[in-house]
């Protein structure tokens, strides 16, 4: 049946809420998600879901997560207000552990199922919005099969008005963040900070994530062919402006191999149309008369007026009457009345071969309304742009039906404008049908994790038994070029769906279905549906990201390396492009030739130096359509007075312990010398243990002890490579010479020594690691 679902909490009466109040209807506009900012839930059950979401609960929520994600998130308080009641333990009428919050205004909400113990507040508390009240969790009366460890782990939220008599009444909390029409098998990003908001009757200022829908839009004559039928989009939602500047137009097909878009999904490319896209079009009168033509892009027709003639009344006698008519200018024959008016105004409806063509037009005077004959008092022309175009072909293939709840369809990105208007072709996979649910999703990630929000299409698509296009008309629903889109289709009636035509050659899908033993599952499939959108193109052209604004360089003197990090930059076409980053270096004194090598997202690099060299190192960003950056320039010299300590690279010699004696012509800071050690082959002890001393010079010999790094503990057999023995915190050291020396700990507690692999022959004349000055020890010192 249609109302079975797989979280149920049952409905229990709360006679503790029946104290004198006063009815308000104020309140749910400053609502917020009762779970945290950034986290994505969805809707197991929603209003009306029989047997528990009835009487008091029926405009409850229950929002969970996937398998037993939800288990132990946070509930939060989804307004400010006052805890009226706080259960941490107890079945409490199947509710168990919840909370109930008094938000002012006679409205209440409660949170229930939370994990037992984890109640931090009690009655009489003060809650600000975003507040924690809890653990989500699976207490009282609950049951599911999608979650093993914890069955039916779910929020219960919902939200009350009490009533003159004390009792209770449901309350719709929508809009909730932004949100309305809340239904189930979708997901909701949450806006609620901790903390951001006040009282229910207090604006907060954290704004909406979907915009309120707009007022339905009355209907213009059908555009299409007869088999198409016309609807009046009743929800739609968004904002942008009427028109647009420039003459771009939106021809969305997937992309080939290698344009934008992840792999899992199809991207959408942009080409130019001719003629001009601007909310006003002023065509060209004739010598006739003048006409001024506009551009409606609302209802998608175009508005002629002109000047009634100076003997309109004479002609006319009490009634003036105009006659419309639309010419084609190569074959006179082809002229058509479109009407008649007694205004000086008359709207045309633009149909599909007058996009992308130059439309003619004519007002005649003192004619008979049908085959004209008057006299012809204005002229004028009108490009009318492209704006009409399919976004995929149909090559016989359909979308799976669900077998359980929505299906959701990958578009892609690359989308620019405004849509007005949508036409699919499918049809209702059983002959009873009703209330089939359209709408778009945006994401901000190609692989459509990041929700961003939500655009209603249509409450009540007009699908039926037998396939056919469907229009919804009357949209306003801004698209972004850097965002990614995803539509969803849901058919009010259980087993029934929404089939699509389209292809399967590029493009996924998914449909739901239950899966017994883990529930609602989401099974994808390669499938892209037929899509024809009229958009109007009123995005601005795109612009390059701009550079990062600044980078942090480190050398590290052990590697010779230099460490880069920056960062993120911005992108001034969208707030949330996913934006990559390339790094160049070169000796040069400029980026012109450097190579360019893709680091992908992250923003921080590596790259050895060579002393002697001075270095540039250019850094730029890349988004979605492969637009680079200016450049962001790091020129980089090694610090003055640095001299590179030179590493032998024969480790052939074998010492125990010993000191060297280094000059340092400059203020030096050491962090650390790197030894090739390794513990001297076991007699009877365990292991070796040493660190390094640095020492003062006192008349050519080791003086006092500056700085000890840490200790090396060696079991016998490791291996035999380059350990780091680092000073904490750096010794900074004015110019001279200083003492490093090898200390062995093993006389402390009869451990075995430290040996050190060194190179034959003493390349350092003022010091030597061993009593013979024919052996020196390979190290690097980290400055």
């Amino acid at each position: 049946m249609k109302n079975e679902k797989f979280f149920i909490c049952l409905f229990a009466a709360v006679g503790y809420l029946g104290m004198a109040a006063v009815v308000s209807a104020a309140g749910s506009g400053r609502v917020k998600l009762p779970y945290a900012k950034g986290e994505s839930f969805t809707v197991a059950s929603g209003y009306g879901a029989l047997p528990t979401h009835i009487f008091q609960d029926r405009y409850a929520l229950d929002f969970t997560q996937s398998g037993c994600d939800a288990y132990g998130k946070p509930a939060v308080a989804a307004a400010s207000g006052t805890v009226l009641l706080a259960d941490n333990f107890g079945f409490n009428g199947g509710y168990g552990a919840q909370v109930l919050i008094d938000h002012g205004e006679g409205v209440v909400s409660r949170y229930a199922h939370l994990v037992a113990g984890t109640v931090p507040v009690r009655a009489g508390d003060h809650v600000a919005q975003g507040g924690t009240l809890g653990k989500i969790g699976d207490t009282g009366l609950v049951r599911s099969l999608s979650c093993l460890w914890h069955p039916g782990t779910h929020l219960h939220f919902a939200m009350y008005d009490r009533t003159a008599g004390g009792g209770i009444s449901a309350h719709l909390p929508e809009p909730i963040s932004g949100y309305t029409n809340l239904r189930e098998g979708q997901w909701y990003i949450s806006d609620n900070g901790t903390g951001t908001g006040a009282v229910l009757g207090v604006a907060t200022s954290a704004p909406p994530v979907t915009a309120v829908p707009s007022a339905p839009v009355t209907a213009p004559p059908s555009v299409f062919s007869e088999n198409t039928t016309t609807y009046v989009g009743a929800d739609g939602g968004g904002s942008g402006s009427d028109g647009g500047t420039g003459g771009t137009a939106v021809v969305l097909v997937p992309p080939a191999s290698g344009s934008s878009g992840s792999s899992e999904s199809p991207g959408l490319a942009s080409s130019t149309a001719s003629g001009t896209a601007s909310t006003t079009t002023t065509a060209t009168t004739s010598a006739a008369a003048g006409m001024d033509i506009a551009f409606d892009s609302t209802t998608l027709a175009l508005d002629l007026s002109w000047q009634p003639p100076q003997d309109a009344s004479d002609t006319a006698g009490s009634t003036t009457r105009y006659d419309i008519l639309k010419l084609d200018p190569d074959d006179a024959s082809g002229t058509a009345a479109l009407g008649e008016t007694t205004s000086t105004a008359f709207s045309y409806q633009l149909t599909d071969g007058d996009f992308g063509g130059i439309a003619y037009f004519a007002v005649q005077f003192g004619g008979d309304g049908e085959t004209g004959g008057g006299t012809t008092i204005a002229e004028a022309s009108a490009t009318v742009p492209a704006w009409f175009d399919a976004i995929q072909t149909d090559d016989g293939a359909t979308s799976h039906p669900s077998g359980y709840s929505a299906n959701w369809y990958d578009l892609g990105t690359g989308f620019y404008g405004t849509i007005r208007s949508l036409t699919l072709e499918g049809f209702i996979n059983n002959q009873a049908y009703f209330a089939s649910e359209l709408w778009l999703e945006e994401y901000l990630d190609p692989a459509y994790a990041k929700l961003n929000q939500t655009f209603p299409i249509s409450a009540d698509a007009p699908f039926t038994a037998a396939p056919g296009k469907v229009t919804i008309r009357g949209l306003d629903i801004p698209l972004q070029p850097n965002k990614y889109y995803r539509l969803g289709t849901y058919q009010h009636y259980q087993n029934m769906s929404v089939v699509l035509a389209g292809t399967s050659a590029t493009g996924t899908a998914a449909w739901s279905a239950y899966v017994d033993g883990v529930g609602k599952t989401d099974i994808p499939y390669q499938f892209y549906p037929y899509l024809t959108a009229i958009m109007v193109p009123d995005w601005p052209p795109l612009r390059p990201p701009n550079p990062p604004a600044n980078a942090t360089v480190t050398f590290d003197s052990l590697d010779s390396r230099i460490d880069l990090s920056w960062p993120s930059a911005t992108d001034p076409d969208t707030t949330s492009s996913l934006l990559t980053y390339e790094l160049a270096v070169t000796t040069s004194t400029a980026l012109d030739h450097a190579p360019w090598q893709s680091l992908g997202t992250g923003r921080q690099a590596s790259s050895s130096v060579a002393f002697g060299s001075s270095y540039l190192f250019g850094v730029r960003a890349v988004d979605d359509f492969g637009a680079t950056s200016t450049p962001l320039a790091v020129p980089w010299n090694f610090p003055d007075g640095y001299v590179p300590v030179p590493a032998q690279l024969d480790h052939s010699v074998q010492l125990m312990g010993g000191a060297q004696s280094i000059l340092f012509p400059a203020t030096t800071t050491i962090s650390g010398i790197a030894l090739w050690t390794y513990a001297e082959p076991p007699y009877q002890w365990c292991c070796s243990r040493s660190s390094v001393a640095l020492h003062a010079d006192s008349d050519g010999a080791p003086g006092d002890v500056i700085a000890t790094s840490n200790q090396w503990v060696l079991s016998t057999g490791v291996d035999q490579v380059e350990r780091l023995y680092q000073f904490s915190p750096p010794a900074v050291l004015a110019p001279g010479r200083y003492w490093f020396e090898l200390v062995d700990r093993g006389s402390e507690d009869r451990s075995n020594g430290t040996m050190i692999f060194g190179s034959p022959g003493d390349i350092y004349p003022d010091g030597e690691w061993s009593g013979n000055p024919g052996q020196d020890a390979y190290f690097r010192l980290q400055e």
